[in-house]
């Protein structure tokens, strides 16, 4: 999903699923929580605190994405694995191994240029949020941390409007 800023009362909003690019206009004073929580089909908010964070090599990360399904499916059933390493590989599987984004764009259309300023990069889960922690991927670590689903959109929320200028 692309949040381009038009002006101050409307956003243009690029949904992007597989090929298919659609657009729409927000309310930008409305917020951004229910825009992302529909458009990412989440509406539990189980504590997040029930499920513990996971720490990763950035190898190991990088392998999943290119994993056979079954040897996931695997691990999901592997019950010497920790229930945490186990939920997320499961829900990885149901998302296609693959992991959303949200991005924001600096862009200039008189130059037809627009860069990327911010990603956030996580894993819907049935009930929270995977946020996948890149900031020690130097070190060779990455870390899946589970967020409630309205502290994650809601910080996606203000940070939005901050980037906008809004707050």
């Amino acid at each position: 999903m692309f949040f381009h800023h038009i002006h101050h009362s409307n956003t243009l909003i690029q949904h992007v699923k597989g090929n298919d690019h659609y657009f729409s206009f927000h309310d930008t004073e409305s917020g951004y929580l229910h825009l992302l929580c529909d458009y990412y089909g989440v509406s539990g908010d189980m504590r997040a605190d029930d499920v513990e964070p996971i720490e990763v090599t950035d190898q190991l990360f990088d392998e999943l994405h290119q994993t056979d399904s079954e040897v996931l499916r695997q691990i999901v059933r592997d019950h010497r694995l920790t229930a945490s390493l186990r939920l997320f590989v499961n829900d990885f599987l149901r998302h296609g191994q693959e992991l959303s984004n949200i991005s924001f764009l600096e862009s200039d259309y008189a130059k037809d240029e627009s860069v990327i300023d911010q990603v956030a990069f996580f894993l819907p889960s049935e009930s929270f949020i995977w946020h996948i922690d890149y900031e020690r991927v130097k070190q060779h670590q990455i870390f899946f941390i589970p967020v409630s689903v309205h502290d994650y959109f809601r910080k996606i929320d203000e940070t939005t409007k901050d980037f906008f200028d809004l707050s």
